[in-house]
């Protein structure tokens, strides 16, 4: 996306409305590769993405039915029997109905879960990946890789970065104005959604603005 992108290549985890680290990872590699031979790894972004509601940081999260940590990421069921679907969507519009942005992107997202009461998890990520960067107009060409592989001696591996609890920051990501600022200070770094309905067809013009933490 620019001159010098940081990362000559990146493999990114398979992430449901993928943080923001993510996005700008995405973003500022010359390749972009994700992670589709690995198996499924608990207490991760691959099952969850994280909103600013009225309460605080929210965690939404896919019920998985093969709980085995051996089953391959594009063979995990979600339990649509715990109407997660229409639970996500309701959380989704408490936390960023008054969003200045909401009314703008309302029906893509609405439209996305209705449909994902009928797809994996792996179709249900990929597809929010897709439609995050088409509302971001961010014009990325994504490939898979073809086998796992441990190690692949780039710098831009980063299928172990994106954790809840743990890991810092790739990116300094620039305070803007969040639903809620009256209640909490500035919270970096959550899902794409929360910087889609807040700065709108501005998102683009922030992604390419954050810079690579001095650290990596």
């Amino acid at each position: 996306m620019r001159g010098l992108s940081p990362f000559e290549k990146v493999i990114l985890p398979c992430c449901y409305f993928p943080n923001i680290d993510w996005i700008l990872a995405a973003a500022n590699a010359d390749e972009v590769f994700i992670e589709k031979h690995e198996n499924f790894s608990k207490q991760t972004y691959r099952n969850r993405m994280r909103i600013l509601s009225a309460n605080g940081v929210q965690d939404l999260i896919l019920p998985v039915l093969n709980k085995n940590s051996k089953e391959g990421i594009t063979q995990m069921q979600v339990n649509h029997d715990e109407n997660w679907a229409w639970n996500h969507w309701h959380s989704v519009k408490s936390a960023y109905g008054k969003s200045p942005y909401f009314e703008y992107y309302e029906h893509h997202f609405e439209a996305f879960f209705r449909s994902a009461e009928n797809w994996n998890l792996w179709q249900i990520n990929l597809n929010s990946i897709q439609l995050s960067f088409n509302l971001l107009k961010l014009d990325l060409d994504v490939e898979f890789t073809k086998e796992f592989k441990a190690e692949y001696g780039v710098n831009g591996d980063l299928r172990k970065q994106f954790k809840p609890s743990k890991h810092p920051q790739l990116f300094h990501q620039e305070k803007y104005l969040q639903v809620f600022a009256d209640r909490f200070d500035f919270k970096p770094n959550l899902s794409v959604l929360d910087l889609l309905f807040n700065l709108g067809p501005q998102s683009l013009a922030y992604i390419l603005k954050q810079e690579l933490n001095p650290y990596h």
